[in-house]
């Protein structure tokens, strides 16, 4: 089963990394590649499409 985190303990891992030092753009990449590595090992092969908004959170999409 994969482990899936909700919103509060997402933003409680996050505040304590920006608390540590990591930049939010460090965490963005991370998070992109993370999800970039995922997206690959389910469908190697597949067409993939962001679609995002104008808020500051569409930013990782395109990371």
């Amino acid at each position: 089963m994969i482990r899936a985190l909700t919103a509060s303990e997402v933003r409680a891992a996050e505040e304590a990394a920006l608390a540590a030092g990591t930049s939010l753009h460090v965490l963005m990449e991370h998070a992109g590649a993370a999800l970039a590595d995922e997206v690959t090992a389910r469908a190697p092969e597949g067409r993939i499409v962001v679609l995002a908004d104008h808020t500051k959170f569409a930013k990782s999409g395109f990371i």
